[in-house]
């Protein structure tokens, strides 16, 4: 069916997707793994948890990636990644606006690394596993930490926190089961990715 075709990297049936926000979110979650009940409590996560059964149940092989809140070159701001959205304003000399004090956490993995992952899940000769496997940089990073790690680079940007509004939920994932069978990892640390990030929209006047 069309509808899954847009999920394949290639003509050998290797499926892949972005598939979040899949764990109640009114629990907060240290470290969640494949194993971990799947919970959306919104449309969008209904629709990620969806896809997934959708793929499973087509007959196509099949191998899914969860990407944790991708970031860098290349993403979308004011879209669904908050890491690019901060990074585009600082270089626009935009006040970097915070829902709260900023301590609630996510696990952030640089699109460099997102890319070699569907690179290795599609073309290194692996045959398609019908699982699905978390890519993640296994580590919570609050927003205080993200805006302090731009205001290294950009240091007269502003940041306004806004009061009464910030969610309780913090979470990393476990990769270690995709790191184990495909030999990957994250090379990218949060330093090098936000100043990748800056770069490209820096470079995008």
């Amino acid at each position: 069916p069309e509808n899954f075709r847009r999920y394949m990297l290639d003509d050998n049936g290797l499926i892949v997707k972005f598939a979040i926000n899949l764990i109640n979110n009114k629990v907060e979650l240290e470290k969640i793994s494949e194993k971990s009940a799947l919970q959306p409590e919104s449309v969008y996560g209904i629709s990620k948890k969806s896809a997934e059964d959708l793929i499973r149940i087509s007959g196509l092989p099949y191998t899914i990636l969860r990407i944790t809140n991708a970031y860098g070159p290349g993403c979308r701001a004011d879209y669904n990644s908050v890491v690019t959205t901060l990074c585009q304003r600082a270089k626009k000399k935009l006040p970097l606006k915070i829902n709260g004090q900023g301590k609630q956490s996510r696990d952030f993995i640089c699109i460099d690394d997102v890319v070699r992952a569907f690179i290795l899940a599609g073309f290194s000769g692996k045959p398609l596993t019908g699982k699905a496997y978390n890519v993640s940089s296994g580590q919570m990073t609050s927003l205080v930490k993200i805006v302090n790690t731009i205001k290294r680079f950009e240091k007269s940007v502003k940041v306004e926190f806004k009061p009464g509004v910030e969610d309780k939920i913090s979470y990393c994932c476990d990769a270690s089961m995709f790191k184990g069978e495909y030999s990957w990892k994250p090379k990218t640390s949060l330093l090098q990715g936000i100043e990748k990030s800056l770069k490209h929209f820096g470079k995008r006047k």
